[in-house]
């Protein structure tokens, strides 16, 4: 799957359970953010998406918490950062 891909999968899925309107360029941000980076541009520049094992350790700790903080950077409310 691309990341593409995987982006536009997100989104319609977060969109579908959380019942928000999210743009794809915040979905990227919330996925780098995920994954520990600070950005998606920072995720880009920094490493490049694969199967390699330090992603299997920053997947395992839960990084929704990043997620949802860069959610609030984004201009969204808690209710739709943390919901």
């Amino acid at each position: 799957m691309t990341i593409k891909n995987l982006v536009h999968t997100a989104q319609r899925a977060i969109q579908d359970t959380s019942g928000y309107s999210f743009k794809l360029g915040h979905i990227y941000e919330l996925l780098a953010a995920t994954l520990g980076f600070n950005s998606y541009a920072a995720s880009c520049a920094d490493h490049v998406f694969d199967e390699d094992p330090d992603y299997r350790a920053r997947a395992d700790k839960r990084r929704f918490g990043d997620a949802a903080a860069r959610a609030l950077e984004l201009g969204h409310t808690r209710e739709v950062a943390f919901d």
